[in-house]
């Protein structure tokens, strides 16, 4: 899980089991675990802002992007089928 084997993670449940007793053990690991999640939610929050944050300028740069190309095209439309005209003179 976090590069802790079974048998460490025995001893580490021994250790605190030697520590605190086994009336206090559980609500430790509660709290723990509570702890945890929220500090998972938090990650999780965090990570999705900035994620949207920076798909924002992305979004705006493909929209001027897009209407530079189009621009563009309509641009050379135009021009094109102007030097047509000309040309069947």
């Amino acid at each position: 899980m976090f590069g802790i084997s079974f048998a460490e993670l025995v001893v580490i449940f021994m250790v605190a089991l030697l520590l605190f007793g086994p009336h206090k053990l559980p609500e430790i690991a509660r709290t723990l675990g509570e702890a945890f999640a929220q500090l998972r939610k938090s990650t999780e929050h965090i990570r999705e802002e900035f994620q949207r944050e920076l798909a924002a300028p992305t979004e705006e740069f493909r929209k001027i992007a897009d209407e530079a190309i189009n621009s563009s095209l309509h641009h050379d439309s135009k021009t094109h089928a102007g030097n047509q005209g000309q040309d069947g003179q």
